[in-house]
C-alpha cells in the first residue's frame, strides 16, 4: 500500500552512508542524482531481464523530479519510487512455442519423429520468435514501489518487502549514493540500539526466554507435578524462524509481543516510554483484531485467530491462552497505539515483530482541513514517521527491561501469568484460586519497574 494515500504497509531499511549519501537534508543535488539514475526502458534490441530505476511517487512513468514532488519537511524527508520491470517469457510459453515449431517441422515426416537437425531448427525458430516478442515488450511487467527516506534518521521505509525487490533496491541505491541498505529486522534493530549504549556483549549473550515448559516431543524439564523447572541454564526454545534466518536474535520481536500481551492484560496497556534527553511520555497499547502464533520449540505448528462478531479480541480467547501456555509464540499481532489525548489520535496496524513488517496501518483521524494536496502529503508523511518512531521507542523500552538485572523477575511474572491466564480463560477455578500474581497496578509502568 502506498504512503501517499490509503492504508500504509512498510518494511524498514537502515542506510549505511556512502561518500555521496546526504546525512541531514535533501536538495537539488539529490534530485539530480535521482534524475541521473531514473528509469529508462531499453529501446533497441532485447531488453535486460530486469530493468530498474527511480521514478517519482506520482506514478511509475513520471521521472520529472521536481522539489515539490520529492522533498518534504524542509528536506528531512524524501518520497520517491523504484520502478522494476521484468522481461521474462513464462516457462509454459517457451515450451508451447517450441512445440508448435516441432509439430510444423514433423508433419511431413512419415515416422512422425523429428530428426536431430529438425530439433535444432525448431529450437532456433522458437528462440527467434520469443526474442521478437521480448523486443516488442509482450512479456514486460512493470511495478513501482514507494520509498520514504528519513535522512537524519538514516532510515528508508519501503512499501515492498519481497527479497528480490530489496535486492534491486540495494543495487540501485549503491549505484546512486554509494553505501548501502540493510534490512532492519528485530535483531538488527536491537543490535543498533544496544551497541550504541555499549552493550554489544549483552546483545551477543541474549538467548530466547523459556516462558513455559517445552511441549511434548521437545524434551522437558518438569517436577513431579508436571510444572516447568527453570534453573540457571533452562532449556530454551529453538525459535526456528529466527535461528534459521540471517538475524538469530529476531526472537526479540516475538518476546516484545509476549511482554506487550502481559502489559495489556495486567497493566491496562499503559507504558511509559523514555525519550532520549526528553524525560518520559505515555503510550497506550492494545492487542486487537488478529493474532498469529507459531511454536517456539518447532513442534506444534501454527495458529491464527481473528476477532469475531462479538468483538472479543484474540488475546482474550481461551485458544490464545492455551496456545501461549503450550509453547506457541506470537509472530504477528494487530496493534492499536495511542500517544495523544484525543480519542481519534491513534494508529491501528498489524506488526510482524520478528521481521519488523508493518501492514494495513491506519493513520490517526484528523479534523484539519488541507488547502492543497501538498499539505495533506506533508501531514501523512509526518504521521508515518511518527508511527515508525513510536514502534521503535516501544521496542527500545522493552529492550531496556530485557537487558536489565530486573528481567529475571519480569520473566517469572510472565511465566506465572501465562499459567494463571490459561486456567482463567478456560474457566477453571475461582479468580483467587487460579491467579498466582499480584493485583494489577493502575497507571503506567515505568521501564524496568518491578510491578
Amino acid at each position: 500500500m502506498p504512503f501517499s494515500s490509503g492504508g500504509v504497509s512498510f518494511s524498514r531499511l537502515l542506510v549505511n552512508a556512502g561518500p555521496d549519501t546526504p546525512t541531514r537534508t535533501l536538495g537539488l543535488e539529490q534530485l539530480e542524482v535521482l534524475s541521473e539514475h531514473r528509469f529508462e526502458q531499453t529501446d533497441l534490441g532485447i531488453p535486460l531481464e530486469t530493468e530498474s530505476g527511480w521514478t517519482t511517487a506520482v506514478h511509475l512513468m513520471d521521472t520529472a523530479f521536481d522539489y515539490d514532488k520529492v522533498v518534504y519537511q524542509d528536506g528531512s524527508l524524501g518520497l520517491f519510487g523504484l520502478r522494476i520491470d521484468t522481461n521474462k517469457v513464462p516457462a509454459d510459453v517457451k515450451k508451447a512455442v517450441r512445440t508448435q515449431h516441432e509439430i510444423a517441422l514433423a508433419k511431413d515426416n512419415p515416422s512422425g519423429f523429428l530428426s536431430k537437425r529438425q530439433k535444432t531448427e525448431a529450437k532456433e525458430l522458437a528462440e527467434h520468435e520469443l526474442h521478437e516478442h521480448l523486443s516488442a515488450g509482450r512479456y514486460r511487467k512493470s511495478k513501482m514501489t514507494e520509498l520514504l527516506w528519513d535522512v537524519s534518521g538514516k532510515t528508508v521505509l519501503t512499501a515492498g518487502s519481497a527479497n528480490r525487490t530489496l535486492e534491486v533496491l540495494s543495487e540501485r541505491w549503491r549505484a546512486s549514493w554509494g553505501g548501502g541498505l540493510s534490512p532492519a529486522s528485530a535483531g538488527s534493530l536491537a543490535y543498533a540500539f544496544l551497541s550504541a549504549k555499549g552493550l554489544s556483549r549483552d546483545y551477543e549473550d541474549l538467548r530466547p526466554s523459556a516462558f513455559t515448559a517445552p511441549p511434548p516431543g521437545a524434551g522437558s524439564r518438569a517436577d513431579e507435578a508436571g510444572e516447568p523447572v527453570f534453573g540457571d541454564d533452562p532449556l530454551t526454545p529453538e525459535v526456528p524462524w529466527a535461528s534459521g534466518g540471517p538475524e538469530p536474535r529476531d526472537f526479540l520481536g516475538n518476546e516484545l509481543l509476549v511482554w506487550l500481551w502481559y502489559m495489556v492484560d495486567q497493566h491496562e496497556g499503559l507504558i511509559e516510554l523514555r525519550d532520549e534527553g526528553e524525560g518520559t511520555s505515555e503510550i497506550a497499547v492494545l492487542l486487537d483484531r488478529s493474532l498469529e502464533m507459531e511454536c517456539g520449540w518447532g513442534i506444534s505448528g501454527k495458529q491464527s485467530l481473528r476477532d469475531h462478531a462479538g468483538g472479543t479480541a484474540p488475546i482474550r480467547m481461551a485458544e490464545a491462552a492455551d496456545a501461549l501456555a503450550t509453547g506457541k509464540w506470537p509472530r504477528k499481532a494487530g496493534l492499536v497505539l495511542a500517544d495523544g489525548a484525543g480519542a481519534g489520535d491513534q494508529f491501528t496496524l498489524t506488526l510482524q515483530a520478528d521481521r519488523w513488517l508493518v501492514s494495513g496501518a491506519k493513520l490517526p483521524h484528523t479534523e484539519q482541513e488541507f488547502e492543497t494536496a501538498r499539505e495533506l502529503g506533508e501531514w501523512r508523511l509526518e504521521q508515518i514517521v511518527r508511527l515508525d518512531s513510536l514502534l521503535l521507542r516501544l521496542f527500545h523500552t522493552f529492550l531496556e527491561v530485557r537487558c536489565s538485572d530486573r528481567w529475571p523477575t519480569m520473566r517469572q511474572k510472565i511465566r506465572d501469568w501465562i499459567k494463571a491466564n490459561r486456567r482463567r480463560r478456560a474457566g477453571i477455578g475461582t479468580q483467587a484460586q487460579v491467579e498466582a500474581k499480584p493485583s494489577p497496578v493502575s497507571g503506567p509502568v515505568e521501564v524496568g519497574a518491578s510491578a
